[in-house]
């Protein structure tokens, strides 16, 4: 019974301590003009075309700002604007959401930054 409390006290405390976030980390998001080489996708999801705008032929796009992480993630999609409204927005966010970016540099290291990009949808 001893053996297994310590087992489970030390697994609890790894997991404890493997999400803290660590204190010196730069949580700064910078724009792309101030870093020295800007984020570029990769990677690029294209968004399936919603079967509603597909059937009544209806073209459009959804612009949206994201921050790109220091492992070129894409985190807290926005969506800034869109034409036509309410038809696309969902399927814009789910494929950039997907992307993936060779990250910004600033002095040699990879930073986050602010990213807008516009997805378009066309028949």
């Amino acid at each position: 019974m001893r053996k297994f409390l310590t087992i489970l006290i030390c697994s609890t405390l790894i997991s404890c301590a493997s999400t803290q976030v660590d204190q010196n980390a730069d949580q700064t998001v910078y724009q792309l003009d101030q870093v020295n080489a800007p984020s570029k996708w990769i990677v690029h999801i294209s968004p399936m075309y919603p079967k509603k705008a597909l059937e009544e032929k209806i073209e459009g796009w959804v612009k949206m700002s994201a921050v790109i992480t220091e492992n070129g993630k894409v985190t807290e999609i926005k969506v800034l604007d869109s034409q036509p409204k309410g038809l696309f927005e969902k399927e814009a966010e789910r494929a950039f959401g997907k992307w993936l970016y060779k990250p910004a540099l600033l002095n040699g290291k990879t930073v986050k930054v602010y990213r807008e990009e516009t997805v378009e949808f066309k028949i």
